[in-house]
């Protein structure tokens, strides 16, 4: 899947970068909201946007901060867009590598207390946990 591959390799790239103030040494650039919503497709090549949350830490956190994401959208059954995200979410994970789940718990933490989300958007949470970790 085209998506899942771009998806990956932006963070890979990203995390390849150094990071500006290299504290520790597994410190990478971290975007912390890198989905496809936040990646532009350009003649240029794709531009990641929305840059408000970047930080620098260990690149798994980035990676599973965006699995979250996906997989808070695959777990609503209402959604329309949930079977393409579940999709997404199983050909993100496949290609991303890391191990995520050292960091799970802490990305819920920062989705819990992100204040854009809504009630419903942090009840899915534990739900998107379990679909992660049942793909590890």
């Amino acid at each position: 899947m085209e998506a899942a591959r771009l998806l990956a390799d932006l963070h890979h790239r990203l995390h390849a970068e150094p990071p500006r103030l290299g504290e520790c040494d597994d410190a990478r650039i971290l975007h912390l909201d890198l989905h496809s919503e936040n990646v532009m497709l350009t003649s240029r090549g794709p531009v990641v946007i929305d840059w408000r949350n970047a930080t620098e830490g260990p690149g798994d956190l980035d990676v599973a901060l965006s699995a979250v994401i996906l997989a808070q959208v695959a777990v609503e059954r209402e959604h329309p867009l949930a079977p393409p995200a579940a999709t997404l979410l199983d050909a993100f994970l496949d290609r991303a590598g890391g191990n995520l789940l050292t960091v799970l718990d802490r990305d819920l933490a920062i989705r819990r207390n992100d204040p854009a989300l809504t009630t419903s958007e942090r009840e899915r949470l534990d739900a998107a946990a379990v679909l992660i970790t049942s793909h590890q």
